[in-house]
């Protein structure tokens, strides 16, 4: 999990902000699909940090293909 482990020691670099920061990008992760491994720790990644995942509806119309 070489990702999650990036994405939380930048995360650790964030939070030492005083500043709203936003993360934007596409993770490529289905959040949608709540029984998915990547998808549960990407969740519990965020709100480890407060982090607040404001997209909560699919960015495309072609599904998880």
């Amino acid at each position: 999990m070489i990702f999650f482990n990036d994405l939380s020691a930048v995360f650790d670099q964030l939070a030492t902000y005083q500043y709203p920061v936003i993360v934007c990008g596409d993770f490529n992760i289905n959040i949608d699909v709540h029984n998915e491994a990547h998808a549960l720790h990407l969740t519990q990644l965020l709100q480890c940090y407060s982090f607040i995942q404001h997209v909560v509806q699919p960015t495309h119309k072609d599904g998880h293909s």
